[in-house]
């Protein structure tokens, strides 16, 4: 049983999607399928009691997560090497169309690590996109190594989170951690952060077939998943400056 409560707003749907993409992959979790047609709450509230919570409190428009202990010591361990502002990175989701490739990763990871003193860590599961075998970018990857709560209190001890539109954004507005989120196919007007502008940053390139739920892009050729890839690296490296500059930029 996850130790893990959740005060779930209206657009609470994530947590299906969240939920069914790390417990497939073998981690905690049961293994969830398919889509439900009612409210994004209402539906939110099913699947998190799924999940043996033992209290759910639903109020609007806000999220709460109370963290074991026992993961939060967890995550101060594995954190406990970095000697450099930790920045969590997640890559993935639970559709390839929203995967970020580690090439394009690669780039603007690169020039984020060459501007300021930051150390990137990746989450997700082993069945998430990673950086290169042979990157250049001194980084920690977590992946496959963090269930669901311990993933949300690894966030909660970062200086900033670049994600793609998937549950990692809502877990950054927990603890208003501020976020870059690389929206892609995703559909922003329904699923966001709950933060305030200055911590948030939503990248997208709009194409006429954004948003999609497709899980495999039916594109070819320059058009393969243009939504995501017409976001140059160098707008991302932009965007991480405007929101790692709320209030962490010039600390030590």
């Amino acid at each position: 049983m996850l130790n893990l409560y959740a005060v779930v707003s209206a657009q609470g749907m994530w947590w299906m999607k969240f939920i069914s993409h790390w417990s497939g992959a073998g981690t905690a979790g049961p293994s969830l399928k398919g889509e439900n047609n009612r409210s994004g709450a209402s539906h939110a509230m099913d699947i998190v009691s799924l999940l043996q919570v033992p209290s759910i409190v639903r109020r609007p428009d806000k999220f709460e997560l109370w963290l074991s202990p026992e993961s939060l010591n967890k995550a101060s361990e594995l954190l406990s090497a970095v000697n450099k502002a930790p920045i969590v990175i997640f890559l993935g989701g639970e559709r390839h169309t929203r995967h970020e490739s580690p090439e394009r990763a690669e780039v603007w990871l690169s020039e984020i690590q060459r501007r300021w003193a930051v150390h990137p860590v990746i989450v997700g599961t082993t069945h998430d996109p990673g950086l290169l075998k042979r990157t250049t970018v001194d980084h920690t990857d977590l992946r496959g190594r963090c269930n669901i709560e311990e993933t949300a209190a690894v966030i909660s001890k970062a200086r900033a989170l670049i994600t793609t539109h998937s549950a990692p954004q809502h877990f950054a507005s927990v603890t208003q951690i501020p976020t870059v989120v690389l929206v892609g196919p995703g559909d922003a007007e329904r699923y966001r952060p709950s933060l305030p502008e200055e911590r948030m940053q939503l990248l997208r390139n709009p194409v006429p077939c954004s948003p999609c739920y497709f899980t495999e892009c039916p594109w070819t050729g320059d058009e393969y998943k243009r939504c995501l890839t017409g976001i140059t690296p160098e707008s991302i490296v932009q965007a991480f400056e405007r929101v790692f500059s709320v209030t962490y930029l010039n600390q030590p």
